[in-house]
């Protein structure tokens, strides 16, 4: 398993990015050129670019021919050892489209770094954004709190999460059935919404898909996920011919919560995946008590 990124990261000289490959004579673990460098305090855009790129550079170099790669010693330490001492670590591995992400710990008589059994956690790569917090604290980031804002349900639950960043509007309730309602400034048919009310005859897949087409129109795709593991029950993802429907499905006292968002597809690959992302994340920040 040599596809991969290890992390490092000083809380005076920020992150470092290694990309994982092979020596080609004796197939040992290295990391390649370039390492690539992020400082303290960027935002997690910056950090999840700079994996995305990491991995690409994994990818693109399943073994190396160049010669013995030090990067320590161009941060000033003159063995691995001793920059072991300065940096903590993360090392992610990619196997198909699911990351294992491996927290790592001291080897305190030999240095360097030994797997920390104790943190440890597998996801989509494509949900990698969402777990950033976690990584983070493996890394010993002191993070600032972000703002949160909250509401309540008609049922009495408080609803908590971390608000979008700059480049969306809040809506309030948007004069439909919302709770709040966010719009993309850039394009307003972009849109995440907490609902009052589903409209749903039941939340069972056939029902589900029958008013999104009744919704949404013809649907070129469908998928019906149900969980156990996570703070959502189903997750419900659609496609249409000008845009994607991703809702999630919240418990929330005897009923569900549905948290939906829109995108548009006319939109460039960096706008939609930013917009994504920044929906994803306000999705996996929700608490509900």
């Amino acid at each position: 398993m040599y596809t991969g990124v290890t992390i490092y990261f000083n809380k005076n000289l920020g992150y470092i990015f290694g990309a994982h490959s092979k020596q080609e004579e004796t197939n040992a673990p290295i990391i390649v050129p370039p390492v690539l460098r992020v400082e303290k305090g960027c935002t997690d855009q910056r950090i999840i670019e700079s994996i995305t790129a990491a991995l690409e550079i994994s990818k693109e170099t399943p073994l190396y021919t160049g010669d013995l790669y030090e990067f320590c010693t161009e941060l000033g330490s003159k063995t691995f050892k001793a920059f072991s001492q300065k940096f903590t670590s993360v090392k992610i591995f990619l196997r198909g489209d699911v990351c294992r992400v491996q927290g790592l710990k001291l080897a305190t008589k030999t240095g360097g770094y030994v797997a920390d059994k104790e943190a440890m956690f597998e996801c989509p790569v494509t949900e990698l954004h969402a777990h950033l917090s976690e990584m983070k604290r493996m890394l010993s980031v002191e993070e600032v709190m972000p703002s949160v804002a909250q509401f309540l349900t008609l049922s009495g639950s408080k609803v908590i999460y971390t608000p979008l960043s700059e480049g969306y509007n809040d809506l309030g309730d948007g004069h439909t059935d919302a709770y709040q309602l966010f719009a993309d400034t850039r394009n307003e048919n972009n849109v995440l919404s907490f609902m009052i009310d589903s409209g749903y005859a039941s939340f069972s897949k056939a029902d589900i898909q029958l008013a999104f087409t009744k919704y949404y129109g013809e649907l070129l795709e469908f998928c019906f996920e149900e969980f156990t593991d996570r703070r959502y029950l189903y997750k419900i993802s659609a496609k249409t011919s000008d845009r994607i429907i991703i809702s999630y499905l919240f418990e929330e006292q005897d009923s569900l919560l549905e948290v939906l968002y829109q995108i548009e597809l006319n939109a460039s690959q960096e706008v939609f995946s930013r917009v994504q992302r920044d929906f994803e994340q306000l999705v996996s920040s929700i608490k509900i008590n």
